[in-house]
């Protein structure tokens, strides 16, 4: 899972997505939505490497995701600061959406850089949005580049009567 915080690292609000009026982002309204320029970054990277020492074929990542227009969380707000200087909240729609689309490609990069470098023949997966990548700040080409198969798990599912479900 990495679109929300779990145990033992749930209650860190420091690694949540925060929307542009500061409020934590959540996921289901059950889990804070881990924000891929965070403190959490650095978490995750330590869990993926040493999931590296055990006999596995590959790893399966349900996520991450940036939740609406973006994360405005102090991370973000330094990143794109440091980057451009300007604030994040001055941003344009299609810079927000340039930034989130930037920080998504680069947290998927170097997992798949760090998964191969450990495990060359191993698969790394991530659950991609194909429905609606841009809605997730996705762009399909760099995502399926850090992707050794392509796929997306329930994005075919019904999770209402089939005869009203979009296919």
């Amino acid at each position: 899972n990495v679109h929300t915080l779990q145990p033992p690292v749930l209650d860190r609000k420091d690694w949540a997505q925060r929307d542009a009026a500061g409020e934590v982002q959540m996921n289901y309204g059950t889990h804070f939505s881990c924000c891929v320029n965070s403190g959490w970054r650095e978490h995750f990277f330590d869990q993926l490497d040493a999931l590296t020492r055990f006999d596995i074929d590959g790893v399966f990542l349900d996520g991450p995701c940036i939740m609406g227009r973006g994360c405005y969380c102090e991370a973000c707000r330094a990143l794109f600061r440091g980057r451009t200087g300007r604030e994040l909240a001055d941003a344009s729609a299609d810079e927000l959406f340039d930034f989130n689309a930037a920080s998504l490609d680069r947290f998927l990069t170097e997992a798949y850089r760090r998964f191969k470098a450990a495990k060359p023949d191993g698969v790394l997966y991530n659950n991609l949005p194909a429905i609606r990548s841009r809605d997730s700040h996705y762009l399909l080409p760099q995502a399926l580049a850090c992707n050794d198969l392509v796929g997306t798990e329930a994005g075919f599912q019904f999770y209402s009567p089939p005869s009203t479900a979009y296919l």
